[in-house]
């Protein structure tokens, strides 16, 4: 027998009846496969309103019984509607409270549509939704409910009649959320987050956890420094999704990305490189006994159908521990054997592993080596025409995922223009090499120590984005996308708005060529900001100029607005958009200061007053961010990235106390600071000329030596066999010059190197900051900036000859690198930054820690000096 409870849905819309204008079906997002036109319209003045729910059985009527509830809610409708068995799924909605006749069927869906598809029709008399499935009569409940709400929002009383038939282009669709890097949501936040992508149809959500994020029972105690999930909120949050046809799938590093796990003592002799490091050994018994231990926690917790192994950018796997296994079986076999038993470590837990495939493209003969049923995801951020890596592993038959990017990490918004042709082409060929499904990404990735900076409301545009492209491939334009997010997200019909959400997408570029540099500059160290902005070129200052009008045209724009909507998270975008405006004026005011203060008339209070300002702004940037993190974050991270917004606001103010007693500028002393020339005997020879630092040879492989000879054939030089090195402790950080020009010269001979990610080290300095000299395997010279960035001298090249060379950087004005080899100016390049404090002072020559960059040859006559050196004046 049928039970049914008749209800009434009452004033849906309060306004005058209006012209109903067809662009209503532009702001659903995702877009519509089949939108098919037909006469007359569907009223929405009438008194009142029936839903009439019918499922096969209970178990599908409750869960979406209460999605269609919770539509109503945000409707502003009473929580009201009719519920039967009936062997189908359908949802009627009828303008009268008079028996409704049996909807027609529709022509049937796709074979593609069943799982997922919908038809919805609108007539004069009802709006139907038939679907093959409980989901797909959810996504069409989904439409239906966007359709109401943009009615809504642009006050339109009628809706066009027409049959809408859709599917999904790719079955699985969702958002790849990084939870590994300092910010994790509240579970209401969560839960929320979960509500928001299943109105986009967003069927699968990732989740990027670091392995010490969570609270295990055989190690309790593991990283109580950060926030970490606990199996009772996974388990709580997995269920909650199911409940809105959302599958989460736990995505862990488990080889490569594990430097919070070991860093702890107790993990350390686990990994791939002495001392610690990121990668787990591959080839070692007991580091897999530590990741089974943490798969059979996890797996549980999450239970669904999918294992995200991570396993991605493990670069130093044969450079350590499985030095030897390399040797004797290939690098291939190492990393095939043990995916291989990851595989069959999930698989015991009854689910299929999912892995990033850049390793397994950059070693494509491993493919034949793997199970066939270990599901590759391939990733690619950048903006590019075509994706030939996705293609190569489809060619293989490798069932594949494809992930972009939204380009939020160390931005303080996503760069939306690149991220959004990102998504476009990934998704298209995604569809068209027949994936399972695509995802975007979000990454936490830390600046100065700390990550996370970009908030997850900030994410969302891009994300309704990409759910919509995974639906439907065809891209749409970022100002018919932000007046559709506008009505949908937001419950809003106000051109304003939906022009200050393009604008605010587009106002740091429409490409990379920007990326970061608004977040370095909110957290810069404020003196050397002043040097690298008083050189800067016209498009550094046009890029600021713009950025600080548009940016503060968005935030008056979105200050005024009033959405229906989410309105929290709109005051968060108004939030982006003020610190944007922030690092802007902190840039062009440290522009005009260090342009003036080379000049005689330099007024020193003016600046100093201004900086004051900067100060003071700030640090109310700072309690605005605090609290809109804590509206809807876990503290514990927090602390991290208020150390680094403090050591910004104190340094601002520090600068104007240094300017006002005249101690900035200050002019370093030009002179030598550091030399080793490996000459003397014993001992001796490993000493610095200036006797104060005394560099000792590490002892974790191969040893470096001093012999005889160097570049005017006597006294000796320093060789070193690839992956030898020694290293001194500046402890008086002498070497920790900052913002002062820095000049580093050296000899070097060598018959090449080999070709690694990092390049080979010839000499660096500091750990957490500090520089490094080297040079890569095509020979051009490298410096870099830890932490800022890298430059290849393409025309500064060391020859493999077996010949001595002379080398040598001169960074100066925080942003121009000067390279020589064999005392010629070759070229001058833009570095904008200077060399951080490091935590650790590390002199270090031939590598940095862990193998990461070993240099084989000979080294001679290394020189640090401080100051502005013209070629003459080289170590010729």
């Amino acid at each position: 027998m049928i039970v049914t409870t008749r209800v009434f849905v009452c004033g849906l819309l309060l306004c005058t009846p209006a012209v109903c204008d067809n662009g209503l079906f532009d702001t659903l997002l995702p877009v519509p496969q089949e939108i098919q036109a037909c006469d007359g319209v569907f009223p929405l003045t009438a008194e009142t309103f029936r839903f009439s729910l019918t499922t096969p059985s209970p178990e599908e009527t409750a869960p979406l019984g209460d999605r269609l509830r919770e539509s109503l809610e945000r409707l502003s409708l009473p929580d009201a509607l009719e519920i039967s068995d009936g062997g189908l799924f359908r949802l009627v909605m009828t303008v009268s409270d008079e028996p409704v006749s049996q909807p027609k069927d529709p022509a049937p869906l796709p074979e593609k549509a069943r799982a997922e598809g919908y038809c919805l029709a609108i007539t004069p008399t009802h709006i139907v939704i038939h679907a093959p499935s409980e989901k797909g009569l959810f996504y069409g409940m989904m439409t239906l409910e966007q359709l109401l709400l943009s009615a809504k929002a642009h006050t339109i009383t009628e809706l066009p009649c027409a049959v809408i038939r859709d599917w999904p282009a790719l079955s699985m669709r969702g958002f790849s959320e990084d939870y590994g890097r300092d910010q994790l949501p509240t579970l209401e936040e969560h839960k929320r987050s979960i509500r928001h992508l299943a109105r986009f149809k967003v069927n699968t959500y990732l989740w990027f956890i670091e392995p010490d994020h969570f609270v295990y029972a055989f190690d309790p105690d593991i990283s109580t420094d950060y926030d970490r999930f606990t199996f009772e909120e996974i388990r709580e949050l997995v269920a909650y999704a199911k409940r809105y046809y959302m599958e989460i799938i736990p995505t862990v590093e488990l080889l490569g990305h594990m430097e919070q796990t070991l860093r702890h003592d107790r993990y350390k002799p686990l990994a791939e490189m002495p001392g610690g490091g990121g990668d787990l050994c591959a080839a070692c018994e007991d580091s897999f006994g530590l990741v089974t231990k943490m798969v059979n926690e996890i797996a549980p917790a999450f239970g669904g159908r999918y294992f995200h192994c991570g396993l991605d950018e493990s670069y130093t796997i044969g450079k350590g521990r499985s030095e030897q296994a390399v040797k004797e079986t290939g690098i291939e076999r190492v990393f095939a054997d043990y995916y291989t038993k990851m595989n069959d470590l999930v698989k015991s837990h009854g689910q299929t592993m999912m892995m990033y495939a850049d390793i397994v493209l950059n070693h494509p003969a491993m493919i034949d080596l793997l199970p066939k049923d270990i599901i590759m995801m391939f990733w690619d951020y950048a903006p590019r025409e075509e994706y030939p890596g996705l293609t190569a592993l489809r060619a293989k038959g490798l069932p594949v995922t494809a992930l972009s990017g939204l380009w939020s990490w160390n931005n303080l918004y996503p760069l939306y223009p690149p991220a959004f042709k990102n998504m476009e082409i990934l998704a298209a060929q995604a569809e068209k090499e027949g994936a399972l499904g695509h995802f975007v990404s979000t990454w936490g990735d830390g600046y100065k120590g700390a990550a996370g900076i970009n908030l997850n409301e900030w994410d969302q545009y891009g994300v309704a984005y990409c759910a919509a492209l995974s639906w439907n491939t065809t891209p749409v334009p970022m100002d018919a996308f932000s007046r559709a997010f506008a009505a949908q997200f937001f419950g809003s019909a106000d051109p304003a708005m939906a022009e200050a959400l393009t604008r605010l997408a587009r106002c740091q570029g429409e490409d990379l060529s920007r990326v970061c540099q608004a977040r370095q500059m909110l957290h810069c160290d404020p003196d050397a900001a002043v040097w690298s902005m008083a050189g800067a070129d016209d498009a550094t200052l046009s890029f600021w100029n713009t950025l600080a009008t548009e940016s503060a045209s968005v935030h008056t724009t979105l200050s005024a607005a009033k959405p229906a909507l989410n309105a929290d998270h709109l005051a968060t975008l108004g939030l982006a958009a003020r610190l944007l405006h922030g690092a802007a004026e902190m840039a062009l005011a440290f522009q005009d200061i260090g342009t003036a203060m080379a000049k005689a008339d330099f007024n020193r209070e003016e600046a100093a007053a201004r900086l004051d300002a900067l100060a003071e702004n700030h640090e109310i940037l700072w309690e605005a961010y605090r609290q809109a993190w804590l509206a809807t974050n876990r503290p514990l991270n927090l602390v991290h990235l208020g150390r680094v917004w403090s050591e910004t606001t104190t340094g601002m103010s520090r600068l104007a106390g240094e300017i006002r007693s005249g101690g900035f500028p200050a002019v370093p002393e030009k002179g030598l600071q550091a030399a080793f020339t490996f000459d003397g005997k014993g001992g001796e020879a490993w000493k610095d000329d200036r006797d104060y630092l005394t560099l000792v040879p590490v002892v974790d492989g191969l040893v470096p030596e001093i012999t005889a000879g160097g570049p005017s054939e006597t006294g000796g030089c320093l060789h070193l066999d690839h992956g030898a090195r020694c290293e001194a402790v500046d402890g008086e950080r002498r070497l920790d010059l900052r913002t002062a020009p820095l000049l580093v010269e050296a000899w070097v001979r060598h018959t090449g190197q080999q070709e690694q990610e990092y390049g080979a080290t010839i000499v660096s300095y500091g750990l957490g900051g500090g520089w490094r000299l080297g040079l890569n395997h095509k020979g051009e010279t490298l410096f870099t900036l830890y932490g800022i960035g890298e430059q290849a001298g393409t025309k500064s090249i060391l020859p493999p000859d077996g010949q001595w060379h002379h080398v040598a950087v001169n960074f100066r004005e925080c942003r121009v690198i000067d390279f020589y080899i064999d005392g010629a100016l070759t070229e001058q390049l833009e570095l904008p930054g200077y060399p951080r404090s490091p935590s650790n002072p590390l002199l270090r020559i031939g590598n940095e820690i862990a193998l990461v960059t070993p240099f084989a040859g000979d080294i001679d006559r290394i020189r640090i000096s401080t100051g502005r050196f013209e070629a003459k004046e080289l170590d010729r």
